[in-house]
C-alpha cells in the first residue's frame, strides 16, 4: 500500500486508501486518515410541525414566516412554503444526485458543487441534504439553496431552516 500511496502522491487528489479499519485520503496536499466508518443510510423526516431536529453531528431550528427578505448566510434557508411536499427527508449525498443553484437556470451535479468547494470525500458524505416530498433537492446546507425553492413576489409565507 506504502508503494501506490507514493506512486499517486502527486498525481491523484481524492484517491482513497482502505484497510480493515483505516481509510486514507489522499486530499490535495493532505493526507486524511480516519477509523473505517460503516456506512449508515440515516434519513430524518421533517413535517410541517417539526420545530427542530437533528441528523448526524447537525442541528437545525424549524419555523414559518410571512418575512420575505433575502438573507446572505448560508447556515438559513428561507423557503418558499408553498412549493414544499412534506413530509421534507435531511439525508446525505448520493452519487448523481442534482440541483438547481441558486441564480442559475441550469441544473448541477452535487458531486461539482463539492469539487468547486474543495470538499473532500470524507466531509461530503457528511453534508445535510434537505429533500422535498416530490424527491427534488430544495437545500445543501451552508452551501446552496435550488433556485426552484427561492423566495420570489409571489410569496406570501417562508419556511426558515437553521442550521
Amino acid at each position: 500500500m506504502l508503494t501506490d500511496l507514493q506512486s499517486c502522491f502527486d498525481k491523484e487528489s481524492g484517491r482513497l486508501f482502505q484497510s480493515e479499519g483505516y481509510d486514507l485520503l489522499l486530499d490535495r496536499d493532505f493526507l486524511i486518515i480516519r477509523e473505517k466508518e460503516y456506512k449508515q443510510e440515516d434519513e430524518t423526516i421533517i413535517t410541517s410541525e417539526t420545530k427542530s431536529v437533528s441528523w448526524r453531528n447537525y442541528s437545525f431550528c424549524c419555523d414559518y414566516s410571512h418575512d420575505v427578505s433575502i438573507v446572505r448566510d448560508k447556515q438559513i434557508a428561507k423557503i418558499d412554503a408553498n412549493l414544499l411536499i412534506f413530509p421534507l427527508t435531511l439525508r446525505a449525498w448520493k452519487t448523481g444526485d442534482y440541483f438547481y443553484p441558486l441564480g442559475m437556470t441550469g441544473r448541477k451535479k452535487l458531486s461539482d458543487l463539492f469539487n468547486n468547494y474543495k470538499v473532500n470525500v470524507f466531509e461530503k458524505g457528511n453534508v445535510p441534504i434537505l429533500i422535498n416530498g416530490n424527491g427534488d433537492i430544495i437545500w445543501v446546507a451552508n452551501y446552496q439553496l435550488d433556485n426552484r425553492y427561492k423566495i420570489s413576489g409571489n410569496t406570501k409565507k417562508v419556511f426558515v431552516l437553521i442550521c
